[in-house]
């Protein structure tokens, strides 16, 4: 834990200091948290283990065998493993693999911060607040695809459409269900109003009234096997997540809509986002379409009452609050701003501390 809390305060300084909100204060972020999440311990997660197994056996293995392993078997998201299997061949160990897999994370992540975050302290705040770095430490498949997504997200702003596609289908490579974001570009032009207040709201009662209905929906549409298998769950998590992403995209809402972003010109009218002008750096179609990003990261949640691994798919659209968080607060004044971090910055800690997801964190 405080490695977790060293690294925060090296951002803080970083991102306070002459460097403030510049490529090099980003760059020196995705050093030091590549640095944390490659040179963690193996035996940290869940998962990470299993890895560290199967790339170990990968040095052992002849050219024949591997592609067997690879190919040939089972395995999930055979890109992911055969990554594995030419670094294992190069004469890497795990390490460096764990690397590679946190610098593709990072980069996507520092990438988009640089480009939109208004605070990059608060945006890594975030990030480890809410679990994602966490995650990024245990689902290492995702994570690589989730750093795709990253990239991809910021060509929707520049409507670089083949380039959102070509990102997306990559990083599904590497986990399949990384695919599932090809339907972000579409739903970036559709008008932010307020139908995702309603959507949000009837997520939780069509998951508690029709508890079969997801499972039957990833069946019918699933593209292979492994998101197949969700279908068939029963086991589900609680509420909770539904509750703190539904709040947080309530929370940015409700300053877009009411006009408190006032010092950034934003339009009264906010379906006057749908119009098909170019992009700055920081304008405000992002916001609006990482606001329908948490929209539907937060209804999909919902459904995770009824299957756990759902909060797999609402991930792609949720993560964007680390972004979208600072990029309202520091569009309101000085004072609000100030009152906004002195709840945030508490609640967040409050709730890493309760979720414990780093108290087993060690380096090595």
């Amino acid at each position: 834990m405080l490695i977790i809390c060293g690294l925060l305060l090296f951002c803080y300084l970083v991102n306070q200091g002459r460097l403030h909100q510049t490529k090099w204060s980003a760059i020196l972020i995705f050093l030091a948290a590549t640095f944390v999440m490659g040179w963690r311990s193996a035996e940290y997660g869940p998962d990470s283990i299993h890895y560290v197994f199967f790339f170990e056996q990968c040095s052992q293995l002849t050219v024949q065998e591997a592609w067997t392993a690879v190919f040939e078997s089972d395995a999930k998201d055979r890109v992911f493993y055969l990554v594995g299997t030419i670094l294992s061949y190069w004469g890497y160990t795990y390490r460096g693999w764990f690397v590679l897999i946190a610098a593709v994370f990072m980069g996507g992540f520092c990438f988009l911060m640089y480009k939109r975050s208004d605070d990059f302290f608060l945006s890594v705040f975030l990030l480890i607040a809410l679990g994602y770095f966490y995650f990024a430490m245990t689902g290492l498949r995702q994570s690589m695809a989730l750093g795709f997504c990253f990239i991809a997200f910021e060509f929707i702003c520049q409507r670089k459409l083949w380039a959102f596609l070509i990102l997306v289908a990559i990083g599904g490579l590497f986990h399949s269900s990384g695919w599932v974001f090809f339907v972000m570009y579409p739903l970036c032009f559709v008008s932010f109003n307020s139908k995702y207040l309603v959507l949000i709201l009837a997520a939780p009662l069509i998951a508690a009234i029709f508890p079969d209905l997801l499972g039957a929906v990833i069946r019918l549409i699933a593209w292979n096997d492994s998101l197949e298998s969700y279908g068939y769950e029963t086991r589900g998590l609680t509420i909770s997540g539904y509750i703190i992403e539904a709040s947080i995209f309530l929370f940015c809402s409700f300053c877009y809509v009411t006009g408190k972003l006032n010092n950034k010109n934003v339009e009264d009218n906010i379906d006057s986002y749908n119009q098909k002008t170019s992009c700055s750096a920081r304008d405000d179609f992002f916001l609006k379409c990482a606001l329908i990003a948490l929209a539907w990261g937060a209804s999909l949640r919902a459904f995770s009452i009824n299957i756990d691994n759902f909060f797999r798919i609402a991930l792609y659209f949720s993560c964007y609050s680390v972004f979208v968080v600072p990029s309202v607060l520091g569009r309101l004044s000085a004072t609000e701003r100030k009152y906004a971090l002195f709840i945030i910055i508490p609640i967040g800690t409050l709730f890493a501390l309760r979720a414990g997801h780093y108290m087993d964190f060690r380096m090595f």
